[in-house]
């Protein structure tokens, strides 16, 4: 269930909520290892540490959830509609992408009741040829309508750089939702 830990005095913050806090892995696996979970600390917002780890590109505390389990926490939406996928792809982080890719993050989730962008659309977007790469290669679909029921190939299109060119190129078979300009 759901928590909020900023309504909340530090003494009632769960142990291993407050282990992640500190930076203290060794403390949060001893946790871990006496039958806390991970997923429990999904907060009301959708907001994990995996989101935050994923974000900064911190390999240490991404691979930690990912050896201790953390399936919900893999997929769970934050408060802008982000997996830990679709954060690090939105911050460039090729590493934490191809780790999540590979421990099976849905390179096509996208919650479409709300801002519904995709990982590849937010690589798109930021320019990154690599995760873009990465993305498809897992099967990434370009053509999910996100914010504005823009698709990623539709946000290539406006790229004005070496990079986009790279990437409206990888895009270049996938239809566009607007016209392409001439």
């Amino acid at each position: 269930m759901p928590f909020d830990p900023y309504s909340m005095d530090s003494e009632e913050w769960p142990p291993l909520w407050a282990a992640l806090l500190d930076g203290d892995l060794a403390e949060a696996g001893h946790l871990i290892a006496k039958g806390a979970m991970l997923d429990d600390l999904i907060e009301e917002s959708g907001d994990t540490f995996l989101h935050r780890a994923a974000q900064r590109g911190d390999l240490k505390l991404v691979n930690f959830f990912l050896k201790h389990g953390c399936p919900r926490s893999l997929e769970s939406f934050d408060y802008i509609s982000h997996t830990s996928l679709i954060r690090a792809a939105a911050y460039g982080q090729t590493e934490v992408v191809d780790i999540l890719l590979q421990k099976g993050a849905n390179p096509n989730a996208n919650q479409k009741s709300h801002i519904g962008n995709t990982a590849l659309r937010e690589a798109v977007k930021g320019s990154y040829v690599e995760i873009v790469a990465l993305l498809l290669e897992a099967g990434g679909d370009p053509t999910i309508p996100g914010w504005m029921q823009l698709t990623a190939v539709d946000k290539a299109s406006g790229l004005r750089s070496i990079e986009g060119e790279k990437i409206r190129a990888m895009l270049a078979g996938y239809p566009a939702s607007i016209p392409r300009p001439a």
